[in-house]
């Protein structure tokens, strides 16, 4: 047998090697929650065993395993979402580099968290509010757990007041042009713009036509 023979059975037999292999798991939904909430703040879409349902403190990045869409569920106050720091969500999200992040907690859609998804997660759909939620979060129609693009399956997503979420698709340069803006500011502009006191959070406009809160230090508030 020639050396070229050889070659050409052997490249074969590694092709068919490699057709064999596992491929890797794509959930649909997965949800992240911290046990440091209240029982009612860990709850997901994915309580009731539908989907993946994992605790922030126990995440390990599993090999292999991509979601469509990944759920952070659970309290937050800027600049700590789920008990956690924004590049700790960030991290989960890169893990399972989704296509759209659900942000089922209180004011997550907020400049602190949305710039440490947009350098792990880039190009990626992100849904949430810049109010305060229930306990019991946000409702997922079924429409939400099948196939669909990232702005079909955020139409399922609703508050139970009625108020809108914000939707935006994560743009690292986009955010840092917008936070610019905000430190031109001046307290008039900021005092307009206030969201929330203690933390004190103010709203800015994102392209596409979102609107996110920015956490700003009392002093800025101050007239010269």
């Amino acid at each position: 047998m020639t050396v070229l023979v050889r070659h050409w059975l052997l490249a074969l037999l590694l092709g068919a090697c490699a057709c064999q292999q596992a491929p890797g798991v794509q959930e649909r939904v997965v949800a992240v929650y911290s046990r440091a909430d209240v029982a009612e703040l860990q709850q997901s879409p994915c309580s009731d065993d539908r989907c993946p349902h994992v605790a922030l403190e126990d995440f390990s990045c599993p090999s292999g395993v991509r979601a469509e869409v990944l759920v952070l569920s659970g309290h937050s106050l800027p600049p700590s979402y789920l008990n956690a720091s924004p590049e700790d969500l960030a991290r989960v999200a890169r893990c399972y580099r989704p296509d759209l992040i659900v942000l089922d907690t209180c004011y997550g859609f907020s400049t602190p968290l949305l710039t440490a998804l947009a350098e792990e997660a880039p190009g990626a759909w992100v849904l949430g509010s810049t109010y305060k939620l229930p306990l019991d979060g946000l409702l997922y129609d079924e429409g939400f757990f099948q196939a669909g693009s990232p702005e079909q399956r955020a139409r399922f997503v609703r508050t139970r007041s009625g108020k809108a979420l914000e939707l935006w698709r994560l743009d690292a340069k986009a955010m840092d042009t917008a936070l610019e803006e905000v430190s031109r500011w001046e307290p008039a502009v900021l005092e307009a713009r206030l969201a929330r006191k203690h933390p004190n959070l103010v709203k800015v406009e994102l392209p596409g036509e979102a609107t996110a809160l920015v956490p700003v230090p009392p002093e800025r508030f101050r007239k010269r």
